[in-house]
């Protein structure tokens, strides 16, 4: 994992690297945090193109996905296994609109990894 990393951010400057922030309020801490996370990361890689891409859920948009989500995550049931899976599976959807877009104008990652970090973990999937 430390070696794509270092792939993604010190070597291959040609590609793109998208950021997905999947968000249930447009004001939560998350969405700040992922502004703030875009931020530093143009400061540190300026030559690099950073696409921070929102992508905005509802609560109805849960409940559709519910039934399905609880199935494929057992038998991890907690309240946590559930909110974190339903974060990846909308962010493996890919589609949003990019920060600064006032149109928001409806977007799809090209991207055919994601790669989540939860705390001090770093995790992979495969799209």
């Amino acid at each position: 994992m430390k070696r794509l990393l270092f792939l993604i951010f010190k070597v291959n400057f040609v590609s793109s690297v998208d950021l997905l922030n999947v968000s249930f309020d447009k004001n939560s801490p998350d969405r700040k945090t992922s502004i703030q996370s875009y931020k530093e990361l143009l400061s540190l890689s300026p030559k690099r193109q950073y696409n921070l891409i929102f992508i905005d859920k509802t609560l109805k948009d849960i409940e559709e996905m519910e039934l399905g989500l609880m199935k494929n995550i057992y038998p991890k049931m907690t309240h946590m296994d559930f909110n974190i899976a339903t974060a990846l599976k909308f962010a493996s959807r890919g589609c949003g609109y990019l920060y600064g877009d006032l149109e928001q104008k409806e977007i799809k990652t090209g991207s055919k990894i994601i790669l989540s970090g939860l705390g001090n973990f770093l995790n992979a999937y495969e799209l």
